[in-house]
């Protein structure tokens, strides 16, 4: 029976050591969040207490930083707009006024003449040997060729080179 009232004693005991830790930590919690509301109230009376210029500068100065960014915007879609057109004009430049492969809609020069040739002396296609690629031409080359564009191996495969184009004089 002592043991059992010792036990009992001990329990009791420790019960009241948590319940004194507990109080020690709920004390030091409830002093630092009245440290914490303490200085929030002195930053917030602070805060109302400020020249009311200063936010009306800051909300100037942000209204104008959104303005300038608009702005920016604006200039980069413009830009990019330019690039792509200028993208698209040397493209079409480099088509229409080069000889070079792959021939397509717009290529001029020799080689055209040469392929024009070809198609009208194998095929009897109804275009003219003029060097300038044009839609006759388009619709020959995708008839009896099944090609869009000619590259170079395939015109060294038809031997389109040495097609000379004055047959008709």
């Amino acid at each position: 029976m002592d043991f059992v009232r010792k036990n009992r004693n001990t329990i009791k005991m420790e019960l009241t050591k948590t319940q004194k830790n507990l109080l020690i930590v709920a004390g030091v919690l409830l002093l630092v969040v009245g440290l914490t509301v303490w200085l929030f109230s002195k930053k917030k009376a602070k805060k109302d207490t400020s020249n009311e210029n200063d936010f009306l500068g800051s909300a100037d100065e942000a209204l104008l930083l959104a303005s300038q960014i608009d702005t920016l915007n604006a200039n980069v879609e413009e830009n990019l707009e330019k690039m792509k057109h200028l993208e698209q004009a040397q493209e079409a430049l480099k088509t229409q006024n080069s000889d070079e492969f792959p021939l397509r809609m717009g290529s001029k020069g020799k080689r055209v003449e040469q392929l024009q040739a070809f198609l009208v002396k194998k095929y009897g296609a109804n275009v003219i040997a003029n060097g300038v690629w044009d839609e006759k031409t388009q619709q020959a080359v995708e008839k009896h060729l099944k090609q869009k564009e000619i590259s170079e191996l395939v015109f060294n495969a038809y031997n389109l080179g040495i097609i000379k184009t004055n047959f008709f004089k």
